[in-house]
């Protein structure tokens, strides 16, 4: 693909390891070796850039805001969710909330992906939470955790991709900044890579951030 904005391939590896828990994602992908070990080990990558971004040139002041309210929905949301399930229903609470606690600064982002990605989950039905899982969606939406509260979180990860740093359209980047992000989309490349080939169904493919079967984007 052509010049991408700062951050946007931080962004689409956030959308392949979110997808990455869809159950029927993991049964094909892991005859090609995506473990858990590995999955986690693109998180690290991906957590590493976002500490590398931190020393980078200050995000102006619309994408602060757009994350400072990113940073309130899952304040929020992290916490009624926790709330309603963790009694009632913690079978589906344990799954939810597996290796996933609430976040701070560019971290949030992953935090709030993966919490939107298996509330959909759940939304579309779970085999292994078959017994539970449709009574604690309904406990959810009557606590407030509705569509509509997905798609406003979805669409505040969304506005964060638009915006880019505040800084000379000359200034290099970091050299640690730069060398975490091409680890990244090294990582990204391969598995995505991986993906598209052995993935026949649109709607897995549409979970991992790929909107057209057969079309791949160009690599850089």
């Amino acid at each position: 693909m052509g010049r991408q904005k700062a951050g946007e391939k931080a962004y689409r590896a956030v959308d392949l390891l979110t997808g990455l828990y869809d159950p029927d994602i993991q049964s094909v992908l892991s005859r090609y070796g995506m473990t858990d070990e590995e999955r986690e080990r693109g998180w690290g990558l991906l957590k590493a850039y976002a500490a590398a971004r931190r020393a980078a040139p200050a995000p102006n002041v619309r994408w602060s805001e757009s994350l400072r309210l990113l940073d309130e929905w899952e304040n929020r949301w992290f916490v009624v969710c926790d709330a309603a399930l963790a009694r009632s229903f913690p079978d589906v609470h344990a799954w939810l909330f597996h290796k996933l606690s609430r976040q701070s600064g560019t971290d949030v982002v992953m935090s709030t992906s993966v919490l939107i990605e298996r509330l959909r989950q759940l939304e579309r039905g779970i085999d292994k939470l078959r017994e539970h899982g449709p009574a604690a969606l309904a406990r959810l939406r009557e606590r407030g955790v509705t569509s509509a509260v997905l798609d406003e979180g979805k669409a505040l990860l969304k506005s964060l991709q638009s915006f880019e740093p505040t800084a000379p359209e000359d200034a290099p980047a970091p050299q640690k900044e730069a060398e975490a992000e091409q680890a990244l989309w090294n990582w990204y490349l391969e598995w995505s890579g991986i993906a598209r080939a052995v993935l026949q169904d649109k709607r897995l493919l549409n979970h991992i951030g790929f909107g057209k079967v057969g079309r791949p984007r160009k690599k850089t």
